[in-house]
């Protein structure tokens, strides 16, 4: 098995939402570079990755940076209150399946959480 793992640094002063599409634009011509393969992430060179990323003029990203930033920061604390509550939820049910805490000391912890 061999694994690569990409550091990507974007450059200037772009807003996170559409490095974010950038990147997920990228991945999808990797993935069709390697769609006649047996890997996922095949035969990807160094050439493929320094090859530019299209992104629209600053114009563009202008009228869209007040909309985009807002659903960016939206699906990001959805994301992250996503990763609290499944910790959550991991911790709680070994306890609450061996009895060793009661559904409402669980509902105490969990008011904390949402």
């Amino acid at each position: 098995m061999n694994q690569h793992i990409f550091k990507v640094i974007p450059t200037g002063n772009l807003p996170i939402w559409l490095v974010n599409h950038a990147l997920r634009d990228k991945l999808q011509e990797f993935k069709a570079i390697a769609a006649d393969k047996a890997t996922t992430m095949g035969h990807i060179q160094r050439r493929h990755l320094d090859e530019p990323v299209t992104i629209p003029e600053s114009e563009q990203i202008g009228r869209f940076d007040g909309l985009m930033s807002a659903l960016w920061e939206r699906a990001l604390a959805a994301e992250q209150e996503n990763l609290q509550l499944e910790s959550t939820r991991d911790q709680l049910l070994p306890l609450l399946m061996s009895g060793k805490v009661r559904v409402r000391d669980a509902e105490k912890v969990v008011e904390g959480v949402v």
